[in-house]
């Protein structure tokens, strides 16, 4: 089985500016030091995986299908997938 957590664009600009307040304020060490610029960088990034990575995934995925769960956010594993 193949899942793949293919979250809304929304959530996940979300999930960029959390982490970055969090770690900016020193409530979470992270990887790198947490700039405007990385903010910024990381923003382009998840633009650009929405428009040209996202369909590429998904296309190779499609010939998968029999086996593939698309999942639109990690709580959907729960009642989507039979353990």
């Amino acid at each position: 089985m193949i899942v793949y957590l293919d979250t809304p664009i929304w959530k996940r600009n979300y999930w960029i500016l959390k982490r970055f307040i969090i770690q900016k304020v020193g409530l979470e060490k992270g990887n790198y030091k947490q700039t405007f610029l990385m903010l910024k960088n990381m923003y382009r990034w998840n633009y650009l995986f929405e428009k040209e990575s996202r369909p590429e995934v998904l296309k190779i995925l499609a010939q998968y299908e029999e086996k593939l769960l698309i999942l639109q956010d990690n709580t959907d594993i729960k009642t989507n997938l039979i353990i």
